[in-house]
């Protein structure tokens, strides 16, 4: 979702930075070679949607690997556990011959 939106005449929401003509050959250019407020506005905005979607992707990506680490440590622990019985198992047939 935009960071900043304006309704067209069909009600649809519609990103400001999409709206926006590409500045590199346009009048909005100051003659030293800067940006203008408006492409600097521009320039934020588009730079922020992306390190929301970035954000929201690392927490994706944080909130699956969590998953994945309980559900390992939960087979470790199972892993040790048959490996304590194992062992007992072993000793008491060590113990018996």
């Amino acid at each position: 979702m935009p960071l900043l939106t304006k309704t067209d005449s069909d009600r649809h929401n519609v990103c400001v930075a999409d709206t926006v003509p590409n500045y590199e050959q346009s009048a909005f250019k100051s003659p030293l070679g800067t940006q203008s407020p408006r492409e600097e506005l521009v320039a934020k905005l588009s730079q922020a949607e992306e390190e929301k979607v970035d954000a929201a992707q690392l927490a994706h990506k944080f909130e699956a690997l969590s998953e994945e680490n309980r559900t390992l440590k939960l087979a470790q622990s199972q892993c040790v556990e048959q490996l304590e019985k194992l062992r007992i198992q072993f000793q008491k047939r060590q113990g018996s011959s």
